[in-house]
């Protein structure tokens, strides 16, 4: 295969991926969603964080939503960090999701990734 080929056969590739994403996202199946993940401390006991970016703003409350309810189903009740006494295992705050045990960001991410 020469350049040429090789360029028009990736370009092909990544047009054909484009369609489908569009497709897929029009129908609801796929969320053009970045998951930035980060650490951070909620008085003194370090979180591992995950913040969604790059939504459409039309999307993002329903998603956030949907984010939200998964996280009461799979790890309880949403914790507070304004207790006297914080240790939950996960909390909602700054635009962010806050786990306490990294196997819990790790199945976070296997879903919303």
């Amino acid at each position: 295969m020469n350049i040429e080929q090789d360029i028009i056969e990736t370009a092909a590739k990544q047009l054909a991926a484009e369609i489908d994403r569009s497709v897929l996202k029009s129908m609801g199946y796929y969320k053009d969603v970045q998951l930035v993940r980060d650490t951070g401390t909620v008085f003194g006991t370090q979180y591992h964080t995950v913040e969604p970016r790059n939504l459409e703003w039309q999307d993002s409350r329903r998603l956030w939503d949907d984010m939200m309810l998964w996280c009461n189903h799979a790890f309880g009740e949403l914790s507070s960090p304004w207790q006297t006494e914080p240790n939950g295992r996960w909390y909602a705050n700054n635009a962010k999701f806050w786990f306490r045990d990294e196997k819990d960001l790790a199945w976070f991410m296997l879903r919303w990734a």
